[in-house]
């Protein structure tokens, strides 16, 4: 982290954290979400940095920083809506810690696959890099299309499952890592190239009409991270103020656009065509004149009417709608931690899903729901038999196995075998092409569930690692082919 940024973090941290003591903040939920947030020094450390230390530093924001700024943006205390504030604040610093445990234990195996070495040193090279952009984009576009028509129709509250077919979803990865090969040569060390620049402007446009097509703003924001990463830990010097203003400008597109479009046609373009969806997203801009601003107000007005919404204890940002509680990873912690008084420890009930999130359905029969939407279920955060997927997170979700010991060591024994294998199958990330991308694969675990994430690297990983394979054949293959071709110099020397 540059000194510009590390200061700003301090800055704005300390800021908030003035800001909500005169908010009247409670001072042991303040207390332990700065805590968190003083743990970034022990992990920006100078080195190299791996995934591993990407993720530990998304954890502490959705721990406590991105708590901070929220809630005091929106002027209300960090304990407010918060139904037991103390002891879930204690259960969520126990969860943290453990991960913490976790992560500076793996650092003790820093052993990168020879395979990924190998595969990083290939894509080094410009050609390799276009190649890879050219071939993965047009498979990852259709793929990511079909998921859209095929998958299950996901609504306000809830996914229906239906006789749709979701395992298409498994190869999403696909359409990031062309988009991340095209930044690599667009953002290499060699400094931006116009005609890469181009490409990939069209692949992120394309990307985030998927998104609105789909429903979901998670390809664009994953399109959109992935660019980061590889701004970052790609170039020698990063312009930060020049970054911070494209930067800007994609957030505003995202949060006053794209965002209220997916929310406002979410119910009524589940039966609907591509065509028919592109129709109801114009339309909703033509309805408000282009203005972000009034799109954003409808946006809020129709989630605004959703129980999880309108109920503090299930909306943490009360009465604000921003629908920004997801990166607060304390709320289902309260919830969680709050209702098992009345409805005791769930224990391993919420795993009763993972033989369906990891085997394929021609050995198992399939379930629309998750190990999110059994703890959301068991705990009454969201009416039985809704599948909705809510964030739970792995603190939450440990505790609802066993009560505070579970709390205490199943999160930090989840990720020391997370983060080993994520930083076994990266490497260091500077110059790093395929770190790069299977940080974009995995930096989502940081607010899954403990079964979740079992599954990931269960199913998930395999596949990804699979594809990494049959890429590195792949290159091989046209490296050997090249090399064949070549003509062969014939001495007359005797």
């Amino acid at each position: 982290m540059s000194a510009f940024l590390r200061t700003s973090y301090w800055l704005v941290l300390i800021a908030g954290a003035i800001a909500q003591a005169f908010l009247g903040a409670d001072p042991v939920v303040l207390g332990v979400m700065v805590v968190i947030c003083c743990f970034e020094p022990a992990i920006v450390r100078g080195q190299p940095m791996r995934s591993s230390d990407v993720m530990m530093l998304g954890l502490i924001m959705y721990s406590g920083y991105f708590p901070i700024l929220i809630k005091t943006a929106l002027g209300q205390a960090v304990d407010e809506n918060l139904t037991d504030p103390v002891n879930s604040s204690i259960v969520h610093f126990l969860g943290f810690a453990s991960v913490f445990v976790g992560y500076l234990l793996s650092y003790r195996f820093t052993a990168v696959s020879p395979f990924i070495s190998n595969l990083a040193a290939v894509l080094t090279d410009d050609k390799k890099l276009k190649a890879c952009a050219v071939v993965c984009f047009p498979i990852g576009a259709a793929v990511t299309v079909a998921h859209i028509i095929l998958r299950p129709a996901a609504s306000q509250v809830s996914v229906d499952a239906g006789d749709s077919v979701g395992f298409l979803g498994n190869f999403s990865f696909i359409a990031n890592f062309a988009l991340i090969c095209q930044a690599a040569f667009a953002f290499g060390l060699g400094g931006g190239r116009r005609r890469g620049m181009v490409f990939l402007s069209f692949m992120l446009l394309t990307f985030m009409v998927l998104s609105v097509l789909g429903n979901v703003k998670y390809i664009f924001v994953s399109c959109i991270l992935s660019i980061i990463f590889i701004i970052i830990f790609s170039r020698h010097t990063v312009n930060v103020a020049k970054e911070a203003v494209v930067g800007a400008i994609i957030f505003f597109v995202l949060a006053f656009y794209i965002s209220p479009i997916i929310h406002l046609s979410r119910d009524a373009s589940t039966t609907q065509t591509i065509s028919e969806r592109v129709e109801l997203a114009l339309g909703w801009l033509d309805r408000v004149d282009y203005n972000p601003f009034e799109l954003q107000e409808r946006a809020e007005a129709k989630l605004a009417v959703y129980g999880s919404f309108r109920d503090p204890s299930l909306n943490y940002l009360f009465p604000s709608t921003a629908n920004l509680d997801r990166f607060c990873i304390i709320q289902p912690v309260d919830q969680v931690v709050s209702r098992s008084e009345f409805f005791g420890i769930q224990g391993f009930e919420s795993f009763q899903g993972l033989a369906s999130s990891i085997l394929p359905s021609f050995l198992v029969d399939k379930l629309a729901a998750s190990s999110p939407d059994f703890i959301a279920w068991y705990y009454g955060i969201r009416t039985p038999g809704v599948v909705g997927r809510p964030v739970i997170g792995l603190t939450a979700s440990s505790f609802a196995v066993g009560g505070y010991p579970a709390a205490i060591f199943l999160p930090g024994v989840i990720m020391f075998g997370a983060f080993y294998l994520v930083n076994r199958f990266s490497g260091p990330l500077k110059g790093n092409v395929v770190g790069v991308f299977m940080l974009g694969v995995c930096l989502g675990l940081i607010e899954k569930e403990a079964a979740e994430i079992i599954a990931f690297f269960a199913r998930q990983f395999l596949i990804v690692l699979a594809f990494l394979f049959i890429v590195r054949q792949a290159l091989g293959l046209v490296t050997a082919q090249s090399v064949s071709a070549m003509p062969t110099r014939v001495s007359l020397k005797r």
